[in-house]
Parts: C-alpha cells; structure tokens; sequence
C-alpha cells in the first residue's frame, strides 16, 4: 500500500497517515488539502472547473436571467 500513496504520504510516520485516512471524513479532507496545495496533479483541470464554475456565480440572480 505504501506504493500507492501520494510522496507526501510517503514521507509521514504510518501512525500518521493512518490517522489522515482513518474515516472517510479525514480522507477525503486530506484530499482535498492535497488537490489545493497542487500535489494531486491528476486533479488540476477538475480544480481549474470548479473555479471557474464559483467565478460565475451571484449569490442572487435577477429573475429575469433564471431559466
């Protein structure tokens, strides 16, 4: 399994990766804080997405532009 975890995982203690991927909860926080920081690189188009689609939101839209 240790293959398989992102460098950054590599280098932590296994006590404290266990810890980060305990619950489902954890797991996905930390990846979430890795696709942030740029370490899942695989990610950064869906990232570059997501920002682009959260540019293009108004917390409220005249009536008039809603479909």
């Amino acid at each position: 399994m240790h293959s398989l975890l992102p460098p950054p995982l590599r280098r932590t203690d296994s006590e404290v990766t266990w810890r980060m991927l305990s619950t489902p909860e954890k797991a996905q926080a930390t990846a979430r804080w890795f696709v942030q920081q740029g370490i899942l690189r695989q990610f950064d188009l869906a990232k570059q997405i997501e920002e682009e689609e959260e540019e293009d939101r108004t917390p409220f839209q005249p009536l008039e532009e809603v479909d």
